[in-house]
């Protein structure tokens, strides 16, 4: 067979050459694809997290939060974001991340594993946070009612004078 000859070209360059570009093309869609789920999926994203901060804002559940303590404990603990934000940018995360699986899907690699373990997952965080947010706010609570207690029974000086720490610690342990 000549390499010159039209059947040799074909048989031997042509055709692996457009078996390489159909493979390149489906390769292109499903970047394109992948492209615009995500986008999507940021849109879809972005329109929650201010749909949710709205809700938020409109039940007052930022004063309710600095009511019970829980903006000084987000404080404590380094978030210096106001709750409603906080929350409503966990929605955008929680869409992003599926939008980002739905992408990783189109490509043929299953994550639906992964995805559905950490589904399975999220309610139990939800509700450890919901614990901790309850638990703030009956120890707000009960301390403030301690501490009307302790005004109206006149024992808040003398209470105050015995549990000095730095007083404490020095005269049992430095001297």
């Amino acid at each position: 067979m000549n390499i010159f000859s039209k059947e040799y070209f074909q048989f031997n360059i042509f055709e692996p050459l457009m078996e390489n570009l159909n493979q390149y093309r489906e390769i292109l869609y499903q970047f394109i694809l992948a492209f615009i789920i995500l986008t999507l999926s940021w849109i879809v994203a972005k329109t929650i997290q201010l749909i949710v901060k709205f809700i938020l804002r409109l039940v007052y559940f930022d004063k309710l939060s600095d009511k019970s303590g829980f903006t000084r404990f987000l404080e404590h603990s380094g978030l210096h974001n106001i709750p409603s934000t906080i929350i409503s940018s966990l929605f955008y995360w929680i869409v992003i991340f599926i939008g980002f699986t739905i992408a990783v899907e189109v490509f043929g690699v299953f994550a639906f594993p992964l995805v559905q373990k950490l589904i399975i997952y999220v309610p139990y965080a939800l509700a450890s946070v919901f614990v901790i947010i309850m638990g703030m706010a009956i120890a707000v609570l009960l301390s403030k009612f301690l501490q009307s207690v302790l005004v109206r029974a006149g024992l808040v000086a003398s209470i105050a004078k015995f549990f000095k720490p730095h007083q404490f610690l020095y005269k049992r342990w430095i001297k």
